[in-house]
């Protein structure tokens, strides 16, 4: 009998035990702190090829990586960089496009680059479900500083007129003053008004950084009823009018 007690207490009741009382091994034993991990995922089922017509006279490419950053460069904010970059580019320099890739050169998503630069600007699954997931970036430079710009493009078969409604939901959004590369102030309290830019309805609202006859303020416009930009400056919009053709 004593020798069946003590099997029972070997085999059963010690290993359970001994699973209660096991050290619980550390997850980070040398106290380090973990490697900065950008969100960014990219999407390998498109190819990016520009909506400009007539290419600007530069071009910049930015790669964010979906893995621990090897480098204090690669720990900085899309802002960060994009301004880094354009430090040496001569204010005279007007128009440059931007291509933002993700690990190995993929071309990222609107959707995705919008979460790198935490901004939402339209419900997800409208986004999908409408528009093209490529974009074109843009920035103008002149002797204000740089403005960014984005030019989206309809699917197939979708129009200005069947989302105009859902589009113009972006007026809502709490997170486009971070579409700036500088902080433009607080968002007037009048909200958006009309303007005609080179003949093409657009919506505008103004911030708090405006000085006279030096507006700041955010654009969207429509071109050719599938092409929506989206602009920090109304320069920069014309611009982005002109590099669309016709």
């Amino acid at each position: 009998g004593i020798l069946i007690l003590s099997l029972i207490g070997y085999f059963i009741v010690f290993p359970l035990v001994s699973e209660f009382l096991a050290p619980v091994p550390e997850e980070n034993p040398s106290g380090a702190l973990p490697a900065f991990e950008p969100s960014v995922q990219s999407s390998p089922n498109f190819t990016h090829s520009s909506f400009f017509r007539i290419p600007p006279d530069r071009s910049i490419k930015l790669t964010f990586k979906n893995e621990p950053a090897q480098s204090v460069e690669e720990l900085k904010t899309y802002a960060q960089r994009l301004s880094n970059a354009l430090a040496s580019i001569d204010a005279s320099s007007g128009m440059l496009e931007i291509e933002v890739q993700g690990k190995d050169g993929a071309p990222l998503a609107f959707n995705e680059f919008m979460a790198l630069i935490k901004i939402t600007l339209f419900d997800s699954d409208f986004f999908k479900n409408n528009f093209n997931q490529d974009f074109t970036a843009f920035v103008l430079k002149d002797n204000r500083g740089s403005w960014p710009g984005y030019v989206l493009r309809l699917g197939r078969g979708i129009t200005e007129l069947l989302v105009r409604n859902q589009v113009a939901a972006l007026e809502n959004s709490p997170d486009l003053a971070n579409l700036f590369l500088t902080p433009p102030g607080r968002q007037a309290l009048s909200g958006f008004r009309d303007l005609t830019v080179q003949g093409k309805s657009t919506r505008y609202v103004l911030f708090s950084n405006s000085t006279e006859g030096a507006p700041v303020a955010f654009y969207y416009s429509w071109f050719n009823n599938n092409t929506l930009v989206l602009s920090t400056s109304e320069a920069g919009l014309k611009k982005a009018f002109e590099h669309l053709g016709r």
